[in-house]
Formats: structure tokens, C-alpha cells, sequence
């Protein structure tokens, strides 16, 4: 370009008017906007601008009167679509700001809003009311990025927005229009459980989401098993980023069920979400077959140790777009690091991001993971009754579960199963639970006892695994006879598909075990028993050859059971 080119550039860009343009900007001015004179310039350029489409409001601070004038310059566009007004309110009192939102959202009523950004906004829930009409109204009926980060709602103010985003759904697809949210930002909000269970009924009927991020919010693993099943509900979901919420390996597993199918995902962000190993691994199994346009994923500060840091890395060797995988300040220790970075240089050289902020191994620990006692700890995090002995100390120690000196009774324990009441019951737990159940020798009833006994097992207790084997037996053995002799084991064997979520029941009401790991343990014993029929191990086998989002999430037990049914 030569020196006369720059010049009538420069000459261009000179004279160009407000009337030209189609955005105004007036992003970090620091204006005090307090009186009708005071929005007098803002006011102007946008009664000035012939197309306005974006408005640009960052980083001044908005009054009443002043919001009030800017709204009535605003009707006057009904091809205005982008209202940026992220840290509109610096300084404001409370009891202000709902009413200076009530009036921006009048001058939008003719709009038709595709993006609405009023992030750093510590508004909080009665600033959710200035807005919940704007939301729920025709003006946002072909929103497609609302962006709300880091603005105090709390638990009130995210009820009151799901609330309003659910209307605006309603009242788009009563006018026959497509919804078309894609990308919705609530980090930093104290949402906790309640207001992302809330959100998460919204995500439920939405179905168009593309990014969903709710990092730093209070979510314990409840509020994060409601999000994960929404957001399977929304095929074209890209972006997850739920960092620093309180997942655990409970909500790492609801999570990997939940993205099992959800192909298009670039980026997953569980960093800080307390995973520990069977929540990583839980992940690795998800995204193991499929998801190839993954490009980032974060699972950082997690507790992760070096062998399941090695089954992500596994997971990850066919993702031909993964540019980045963070697995900084887990608990490597100095030669986990060196192996993980070793083996990430050999498979996926330059993807992993430094380990400079690994937390090290504790005295005593080796770098090898127990995901059982993950969960096991995660219930005592959830303050569901477990003896401190649970806690596993040292690796090579195996986890004891101490009887309760409360007597127990069978029909306790299947109410609610736990190890403890599994053992309290005593030598002669098989026949009180025969006893409890009638004795009863229909297929469901047997089966769906021994899965409930099931659930207690895990792998780093015998004393559990082999009581548990005991009772399975003795509960199976008679309805796999009858089954022979009646020529019904085609109906056991259906029985069995539906209590594991293979098939699905005839009644609406049943629900499948989420977790299965249990169960799989014990199913592992039956499988090699002789009782067990070759039909139902044929009937198994091909209806596992097809993908099971609950069993899959189970890892290595899933595959050892998988070993043992082809070998047996």
C-alpha cells in the first residue's frame, strides 16, 4: 500500500459518521451516567446511527434516570440486536439497578436481541427481576448467547431465570419460531444445587445448546448429575466447562454418561471438580470410541493419580484436533510426572500442559488408584453414616467396615444398602433376605435383590465381595433351575437385560441402577457358576456389543466381567 492509499484511508476513516456504523462503543469511559444530561452524548450517537445493531456499554456506571433516557432512544431501533452491558452498575445500590434494568428492557421491546451480555453485574436475584420479563418476552425469542457471569443470583436468582428462559421457550414454540439459544455463560454465581437443578430443567427442553459454562457455583454432585442428563438432551453441545464446582467421582460419572453420544464436544473443562481416579476413568471410558472433534480437555486439581492419568491419555490417542490436555496439580508425585509426560510426548507430543503445579504424593501413598474407595469417601463427603475405617490410609492396607452394634434387619438393608448393615446382618443373611422377600421365586424380584445387595461391594473389601457372592447364589441358583425346567430362561434372561438398563421395561415407572459397578463385581462371580445358563450368557454378549452408557462408565470391572463371560 502506498503513502497516497494510507492517506485516503486515513481520510475515510476521518469523516466516517456515527450514521455509518452499526455498533456504538463507549466500553470502558468510566461515565457516571446519573441524569437524562448526563446519557446526553450516548443518547445522541443512537439517535444518530441509521442501523444500529450493537451497543456497547462496559465498564460506566448506569442510573435510573439516565437508563431511562437511553431506553427511549432505543425503541427507535428495531434492528438492534446486541446489548454488551457487562459492568453497567459499579457503585450502584441494589434497589437501583431492577428498576434501571426494567427500563433497558422496555426500549427493547422492539428489538429482536441475538446476544444479551450484563456479566459482572453484582446485581444478584433482585436483579434477575429487572431482566425476567425482557427474557421471557418476544425480544429474546432468536437469542442466541446470554451471558450472565459473575452476578451474585444465587439460588433465588437462578430459579427465577430458569423461570423466565423456560417461558421464553414456551411462548416461542406457541408462535411457531425455532428457539435458538446456543451459548449460555453463568459462572460465578453461588448457584449450588438447587439453582442448577433448576437450570438444568431448562437445558431439558431447550435442545439447541452449544456451550454451557457454570464454573465456580457451589454445585455439589447432585446438582451436577441434573445438569450432566440435560445436557444430553442438547446433541449439539460443544463447549462443557463446569471448573471449581464440587462434582466428585458421583458427578464424574453422571457426567460421563452424559457426553457418551455427544460427538461434537471441542471442549471439556472438569478442572477443580474433585474427580479423583474412578471419576477420570469414569471420563476416559466416555470419550474413548468417539468424539473426535475434541480439542481441549481440563482436568486439572482433580486428585487424579498417574495410572488413571494414563487410562485419559489412552482415551485420548485417536482425537486428531486435541491441541491441549491439562492435568497440572493432581497427585503424580515426582515419577508420575516424568512417566505422564514421557508417555504424552511419545503418543500426543505437545498437547499436555506443564505439571509444575502437580500437589506430589502423600507419605506412605503410591501412585496407583483405588476408584472404589473414591466413591467411598465421596459418600462420607455426602454425610450418608460411614465408619471412619473406610478411609483408606495406606494403599497396601485394605479398607475394613466395622458391624454396627445396632441390630439390623433385612428389610434395612435393602431399603437403604451399605456395607456395614451387609455385614450386620450376619452369617444368616441369605436366608433373611429370603425371608424378607417372601421367598418369593419371581425373576424380577431375584434379580433386582441381588442388585440391591450388589450395590454395596466394591473391590477393595473380600469379607463384603464373598458374603455377597454367597447371597447371589443363593438367590439365583433356584430361579435358573425353574427357569430350565419351565422353559422360560429367554424370560430371565429379558429380566436381567432390563434390571442392568440393557432393554427397556414395559413399566414406566422402573429406573435402572446408575451405578453398576457393584453388580458387575458380583455378576462376575455368577457368570462362572454353573447354574448360570449358557442362553442368557449368548444373550448378554450380544446385547453388551452395543454401547451402555452405565456400564460403560465401569471401567476395568466392566471389562473383567466382559472377560469372564467370553471365557466361562
Amino acid at each position: 500500500m502506498t503513502d497516497s492509499d494510507i492517506s485516503s484511508v486515513i481520510e475515510l476513516l476521518t469523516h466516517a459518521s456515527v450514521e455509518d456504523s452499526d455498533e456504538l462503543d463507549f466500553a470502558g469511559r468510566g461515565l457516571k451516567l446519573n441524569s437524562e444530561h448526563d446519557a446526553q452524548e450516548i443518547v445522541e450517537a443512537i439517535l444518530k446511527c441509521n442501523n444500529l445493531i450493537t451497543l456497547k456499554l462496559e465498564g460506566n456506571t448506569l442510573g435510573v434516570t439516565a437508563a431511562k433516557a437511553i431506553a427511549k432512544a432505543l425503541k427507535l431501533h428495531p434492528e438492534f440486536k446486541r446489548a454488551l452491558w457487562k459492568d453497567l452498575f459499579t457503585g450502584r445500590l441494589k434497589t437501583e439497578i431492577p428498576d434501571a434494568l426494567n427500563f433497558l428492557s422496555g426500549g427493547l421491546t422492539n428489538a429482536k436481541l441475538t446476544e444479551l451480555d450484563l456479566s459482572d453485574n453484582a446485581f444478584g436475584p433482585i436483579g434477575v427481576k429487572g431482566i425476567q420479563n425482557l427474557i421471557a418476552s418476544p425480544t429474546c425469542f432468536q437469542l442466541q448467547e446470554l451471558r450472565l457471569n459473575n452476578n451474585g443470583l444465587g439460588i433465588t436468582g437462578g430459579k427465577l431465570l430458569a423461570d423466565a428462559l423456560i417461558k421464553c421457550h414456551q411462548r416461542c414454540a406457541a408462535a411457531s419460531l425455532v428457539f435458538s439459544l446456543r451459548v449460555f455463560i453463568c459462572g460465578r454465581n453461588r448457584l449450588e444445587n438447587e439453582g442448577a437443578e433448576a437450570l438444568s430443567q431448562f437445558f431439558n427442553v431447550a435442545g439447541t445448546l452449544e456451550e454451557v459454562s457454570m464454573p465456580q457455583n457451589g454445585i455439589y454432585h447432585d446438582g451436577i448429575a441434573a445438569l450432566a442428563s440435560s445436557f444430553s438432551k442438547n446433541p449439539n453441545l460443544q463447549v462443557i466447562n463446569l471448573n471449581d464446582n464440587t462434582a466428585t467421582e458421583i458427578g464424574g460419572r453422571a457426567i460421563a454418561t452424559a457426553i457418551y453420544d455427544l460427538n461434537k464436544l471441542r471442549i471439556i473443562n472438569l478442572g477443580d471438580c474433585l474427580l479423583r481416579c474412578a471419576g477420570a476413568t469414569s471420563l476416559a471410558a466416555a470419550i474413548t470410541k468417539n468424539h473426535q472433534e475434541l480439542e481441549e480437555l481440563h482436568v486439572g486439581f482433580n486428585e487424579i493419580r498417574t495410572d488413571a492419568a494414563l487410562v485419559v491419555l489412552d482415551s485420548l490417542k485417536n482425537k486428531t484436533k486435541l491441541v491441549k490436555v491439562d492435568l497440572d496439580g493432581n497427585l503424580f508425585g515426582l515419577e508420575g510426572c516424568e512417566k505422564v509426560e514421557e508417555m504424552f510426548q511419545q503418543v500426543l507430543p505437545g498437547v499436555l500442559e506443564s505439571l509444575s503445579e502437580d500437589e506430589g504424593l502423600d507419605n506412605g501413598d503410591d501412585d496407583s488408584c483405588n476408584t472404589d474407595n473414591d466413591l467411598e469417601e465421596d459418600v462420607d463427603e455426602i454425610e450418608i453414616p460411614v465408619h471412619s475405617s473406610l478411609r483408606k490410609t495406606n494403599s497396601d492396607i485394605t479398607a475394613k467396615h466395622d458391624v454396627p452394634s445396632i441390630p439390623v434387619t433385612a428389610k434395612e438393608f435393602l431399603e437403604s444398602p451399605t456395607a456395614e448393615k451387609f455385614l450386620a446382618l450376619g452369617d444368616d443373611r441369605s436366608c433373611l433376605i429370603m425371608e424378607e422377600i417372601n421367598n418369593d421365586l419371581d425373576f424380577d424380584r431375584r434379580i433386582s435383590t441381588v442388585l440391591k445387595l450388589s450395590s454395596c461391594v466394591s473391590l477393595d473389601n473380600e469379607e463384603v465381595k464373598d458374603a455377597a457372592f454367597e447371597c447371589a447364589d443363593a438367590l439365583l441358583m433356584e430361579v435358573f433351575e425353574l427357569a430350565e425346567k419351565q422353559d422360560r430362561l429367554s424370560v430371565l434372561s429379558n429380566s436381567l437385560l432390563v434390571q442392568l438398563g440393557l432393554i427397556k421395561s414395559e413399566d414406566k415407572t422402573f429406573k435402572p441402577m446408575t451405578d453398576l459397578t457393584g453388580p458387575l463385581i458380583v455378576l462376575e462371580h455368577v457368570v462362572r457358576q454353573p447354574y448360570f445358563s449358557r442362553i442368557t450368557k449368548e444373550i448378554l454378549q450380544l446385547f453388551l456389543s452395543r454401547p451402555n452408557k452405565a456400564i460403560d462408565a465401569c471401567g476395568s470391572v466392566k471389562h473383567k466381567w466382559l472377560q469372564t463371560l467370553y471365557s466361562f
